[in-house]
C-alpha cells in the first residue's frame, strides 16, 4: 500500500475496498496500481496490484502478497530481503531502523 500517487503506473478505475489499521480505523482504498521497482543492477521488476490509499503515513509491504505472488522475502539481521524467485534476483535489500521499521 501506498500514498505516493507518483509510485504507481497502469491505474485501474476506482475500486470500493477498505483496509483497517491496527488501531481499528479504517480506510477507503481509491485506486489499485502497479509499482516499477529498478534494482541497483538495473534489472525492472513489476510488483502488482498496489492499493493506494489516502493518508498513509507510509508505505506498507504485504508480505503475504508478495510471497502469493511469487516473491522470497527474508528478515535476517535487522535487514529485509525481497528476491524474484522466478527471475532469481534481487529486488530490495533494506535495513531496519531504531523504531524497528524496515525503510
Amino acid at each position: 500500500m501506498t500514498e505516493n500517487k507518483i509510485l504507481l503506473s497502469d491505474w485501474t478505475k476506482k475500486i470500493k475496498s477498505s483496509i483497517t489499521f491496527g488501531d481499528g480505523r479504517t480506510q477507503e482504498v481509491a485506486r489499485k496500481g502497479t509499482i516499477v521497482v529498478k534494482s541497483k543492477n538495473g534489472l525492472t521488476t513489476y510488483i502488482q496490484d498496489v492499493l493506494y490509499v489516502h493518508g498513509l503515513a507510509q508505505n506498507l509491504l504485504n508480505v503475504g502478497q508478495l510471497l502469493q505472488k511469487g516473491y522470497m522475502v527474508n528478515f535476517d539481521e535487522n535487514k529485509c530481503l525481497v528476491m524474484d524467485k522466478k527471475e532469481g534476483h534481487l529486488i530490495a535489500l533494506v535495513s531496519m531502523v531504531p523504531n524497528k521499521i524496515f525503510h
